[in-house]
């Protein structure tokens, strides 16, 4: 993989793997971090976002509280 300074506090990460999906849990470790996520298999960016969505719900975050 490699990197690219976009500005001041954006980086763009590229890698070129064989299953994409082995990089969620490392992924995972910079998740405050990630402004946007893209892949070419789509399967695993959403697979990426449900878990998201999921920890999300379970710490209470987003959603109507009332």
């Amino acid at each position: 993989g490699h990197i690219e300074r976009i500005d001041g506090t954006h980086i763009r990460f590229y890698a070129d793997v064989y299953d994409s999906s082995e990089l969620i849990p490392w992924a995972r470790t910079f998740i405050s971090r990630i402004t946007e996520l893209k892949c070419s298999n789509r399967a695993v960016e959403n697979c990426f976002k449900l878990d998201i969505k999921k920890m999300q719900a379970l710490y209470g975050i987003g959603g109507d509280k009332k």
